[in-house]
């Protein structure tokens, strides 16, 4: 909802003599490059701390939108089925994660998370 709002802002009314809302309050132009597509595919990049010599140096995941307060992108790995932030990023705008495919991860993760909430609590694994 707070990025469909951002966007809004960006464009240009009638009211305030074709000028955005972004134009009065920042004085500045507003700069659509920044804009991204939800749901495309991206790649994002595995810290060398965080893989060994032969493990892959990017990770394929689903673009979900933008974090406040950080200047990272909020992304969803496909393989690990975990959402994360991430700064490094390189995003492939006109290919598009199938829907069918996002309904099973997010089957997935509600079980995952369901078992996490859930079972975990009532064992003495921790």
């Amino acid at each position: 909802m707070i990025h469909a709002i951002h966007i809004i802002n960006m464009f240009l009314t009638p009211v305030l003599n074709d000028f955005s809302h972004h134009d009065m309050l920042y004085k500045t132009t507003v700069d659509f490059n920044q804009l991204k597509v939800f749901g495309s595919i991206c790649y994002s990049s595995i810290l060398p701390t965080n893989r060994k010599k032969f493990d892959p140096r990017a990770s394929k995941c689903v673009f979900i939108g933008f974090k406040t307060g950080m200047k990272g992108n909020v992304l969803l790995n496909i393989q690990s089925i975990e959402i994360f932030v991430s700064r490094d990023v390189f995003l492939f705008m006109k290919i598009f994660f199938h829907i069918k495919r996002l309904r099973i991860l997010a089957i997935k993760m509600t079980v995952l998370t369901f078992f996490i909430k859930i079972l975990l609590p009532k064992t003495n694994l921790f």
